[in-house]
């Protein structure tokens, strides 16, 4: 709820961990994660895509991929832009949807699900965390070949796309 915070928390804290790469006499990799919203909405995420942000937060976290660019050409730090949907699974904060939505439906309540001025439904993309952490573990020995991290094209470029459903899709598996 307050932009100023969120906007100044990720360019900053994404300014300092850059700094103290920038430091290190020997640094293999910066991973920068980003989020899907940094390329507006309802499309599949590419990091090849125009940002597009529609909000402070998403606005703030392509600042921050921005910046690492902006090191990586600067100061020659391997940066390595990842980007993903929305993560479901265990340690889920309690206020997104799909925990939200389990509660509801365990407790018998009514459950709403958000239209747009036409009356459609939303879409989401999902992607379970122990799914993006498979392929952290699989990805990470990129960070020690010497020549793909060398070669700014050759450097995986990790997308998670997930699975696409309605919320009302979503809401009927549960």
């Amino acid at each position: 709820n307050d932009p100023v915070f969120v906007a100044k928390n990720n360019y900053l804290l994404t300014l300092n961990m850059l700094e103290f790469a920038r430091e290190q006499k020997s640094l293999n990799l910066f991973w920068q994660w980003g989020t899907d919203e940094e390329y507006g909405s309802e499309q599949e995420v590419s990091l090849e895509a125009p940002l597009s942000p529609r909000n402070p937060y998403a606005a703030s976290k392509a600042a921050q991929d921005m910046l690492a660019m902006a090191y990586e050409t600067s100061y020659n730090i391997p940066i390595l832009l990842s980007s993903c949907v929305n993560v479901i699974g265990e340690g889920q904060d309690s206020s997104k949807f799909l925990p939200t939505l389990i509660r509801k439906l365990l407790s018998d309540k009514v459950v709403k699900l958000h239209c747009d001025k036409d009356m459609v439904i939303g879409t989401r993309q999902y992607c379970d965390v122990k799914e993006i952490c498979d392929n952290i573990i699989v990805h990470v020995h990129y960070a020690f070949d010497v020549d793909i991290m060398n070669d700014r094209d050759s450097r995986p470029k990790l997308i998670y796309n997930g699975t696409k459903l309605t919320n009302y899709s979503m809401a009927k598996l549960v």
